[in-house]
C-alpha cells in the first residue's frame, strides 16, 4: 500500500511539473512589445509634453558661462540628455552619446547634454570623458528644464529625442544602450 501511495504521489508531481513547464513555455511564446508606451505628461506650466508635442524653449549656461538657447540647434535631430557626474547610469551611457555624435553629426544629429551639477564638477568630467557634444549646466534651473520636458520626478538619466521640426519623438526615463539610441535616431536623419 505504501508503494502505491508513493507511485501516486510521483505521478501527481510529474503531472504538476509538466503543467508548470508547459505554462512557462506558453508564457515565453507571447510576443512582448519591446517599446514602452509613449506617455504624454503635463508639465508644471500646464503644457502637454510627449511624443508629437513641440519641445519647450529654454536657455542655460554652457561650461564657459555663456547662455545658450536650445533654439540654437533648431533644424537638427536633437537628443537632449539630462545627467549628473554623480549618476552611475549616466556615466554608463555617456560613451554611447559620444559614439552617436561621432557617427551621425554629419547627417544633422546634435547631442546636447544638460548637467544637473556645478560647472566645477562638470567641466573636468566633460574633458576626462572626451565628450564631443555641447553640455549646458544648471542646478534648480536645469531641474526646471527637466520638468518642462516631462521629468516630474527628477530621475536621471533622462533623454528626449526631437526631430528636425522641433517635435518630441521619444522620451526615455532611465539609461539607454547604443542600439536603442540608433533605433530612434536613424529614421529621423
Amino acid at each position: 500500500m505504501g508503494t502505491d501511495l508513493s507511485r501516486l504521489l510521483t505521478v501527481v508531481a510529474m503531472v504538476i511539473g509538466i503543467a508548470a513547464g508547459f505554462a512557462v513555455y506558453r508564457w515565453q511564446l507571447v510576443p512582448v512589445d519591446p517599446s514602452p508606451p509613449e506617455l504624454v505628461t503635463v508639465n508644471q506650466a500646464g503644457v502637454e509634453v510627449g511624443p508629437g508635442t513641440i519641445r519647450p524653449e529654454f536657455t542655460l549656461s554652457d561650461l564657459d558661462g555663456n547662455p545658450q538657447a536650445v533654439s540654437t540647434w533648431d533644424g537638427t535631430v536633437l537628443v537632449i540628455n539630462f545627467w549628473a557626474t554623480w549618476c552611475g547610469p549616466c556615466r554608463h551611457e555617456i560613451p554611447f552619446f559620444i559614439e552617436l555624435q561621432s557617427r551621425y553629426a554629419e547627417r544633422g544629429l546634435q547631442v546636447l547634454g544638460v548637467a544637473l551639477d556645478m560647472p566645477s564638477n562638470v567641466s573636468p568630467y566633460y574633458h576626462e570623458m572626451g565628450m564631443n557634444y555641447p553640455t549646458l549646466w544648471g542646478q534648480a534651473d536645469a531641474i526646471s528644464v527637466g520638468e518642462a520636458y516631462g521629468n516630474e520626478v527628477g530621475g536621471l538619466p533622462y533623454t528626449v529625442f526631437i526631430d528636425r521640426e522641433g517635435k518630441i519623438v521619444r522620451i526615455k526615463n532611465g539609461p539607454l544602450e547604443l542600439d536603442e539610441m540608433i533605433a530612434v535616431v536613424e529614421p529621423l536623419l
